[in-house]
């Protein structure tokens, strides 16, 4: 006879709670296998923060390159929309100048 509280239910209660990180981990959570050179790998190990997962690190550099990519349109925007500020403003020093 199986006692509540004895081994059977400590054992079940270990199982299911790695079926449960197991399930989240695979299959709520899609991941999928990309290969890499070693070389590669090295420089992620080189660039990788402790305890943070290769998905992390990846994600990381993602993120900081469209930041710098972000920048990079943003100063030429604004580059462009000064271009356009001064060819109005000349425009405008032409026409008052006539009078």
């Amino acid at each position: 006879m199986i006692q509540s509280g004895g081994w059977d239910d400590f054992f079940f209660e270990i199982i299911s709670e790695r079926f449960l990180y197991w399930y989240t981990k695979s299959i709520l959570m899609e991941t999928t296998t990309i290969k890499v050179y070693p070389k590669t790998k090295h420089a992620l190990d080189d660039i990788r923060q402790e305890q943070e997962t290769y998905d992390q690190v990846i994600s990381r550099l993602v993120a900081q390159t469209r930041k710098k990519n972000l920048v990079k349109e943003l100063i030429a925007a604004y580059q462009s929309k000064a271009e356009e500020d001064i060819k109005t403003a000349r425009e405008w020093d032409a026409v008052s100048d006539v009078e």
